[in-house]
């Protein structure tokens, strides 16, 4: 599927996991987005990656960042 294509599958999970549950996890969205490609696992870097839950991660733990045609400038 093209980047488009995986945005409007998520878009279309999002929406119809809200209705049928009332609530979408915070987990769930970030499994479907790397599912869909809208989310790519890299090495932890304590020097780049900072934010909640990275003063758990040593570096090289698995971390999740917005797929590169996702990413600002």
């Amino acid at each position: 599927m093209t980047n488009t294509e995986n945005l409007i599958a998520f878009a279309r999970w999002a929406i119809n996991e809200s209705f049928m549950r009332g609530d979408v996890d915070g987990c769930d969205l970030h499994q479907k987005a790397f599912e869909l490609g809208l989310l790519v696992k890299v090495p932890f870097d304590p020097e780049k990656h900072t934010g909640e839950g990275s003063e758990f991660c040593e570096p090289g733990d698995d971390w999740y960042v917005p797929a590169p045609f996702l990413r600002e400038g």
